[in-house]
């Protein structure tokens, strides 16, 4: 799990990460958004690829903790890796109705 810290916007950086992950001919398995605090990237990726995918997110913006060293390269084929995005603002907490359920 790779974990990163930003005071970016988030919709721009969401949008950013997806698209390195689809150039470095990984796919995004889900994304899972928690208010506007956090957001969840799982997808799959050749091991090979993940070091410079990660360089990649440092180049957007994102404040990337590195794998354990030598985690990347002792693997190889796809692996399955999700990446945490914490972003750090003073905007307020971000409400997200939930409809009714009839029943």
């Amino acid at each position: 799990m790779l974990m990163a810290i930003t005071r970016l916007d988030r919709q721009t950086v969401t949008a950013a990460v997806l698209d390195a992950i689809n150039s470095a001919d990984g796919w995004v398995e889900d994304v899972r958004i928690y208010s506007n605090i956090m957001t969840l990237v799982r997808f799959v990726i050749d091991a090979g690829r993940l070091p410079a995918l990660v360089g990649q997110f440092g180049m957007i913006g994102l404040d990337v903790s590195e794998p354990r060293p030598g985690a990347a390269s002792a693997q190889t084929g796809e692996t399955i890796t999700s990446l945490q995005i914490t972003f750090v603002h003073n905007a307020p907490d971000l409400k997200i109705p939930v409809p009714p359920v009839p029943g």
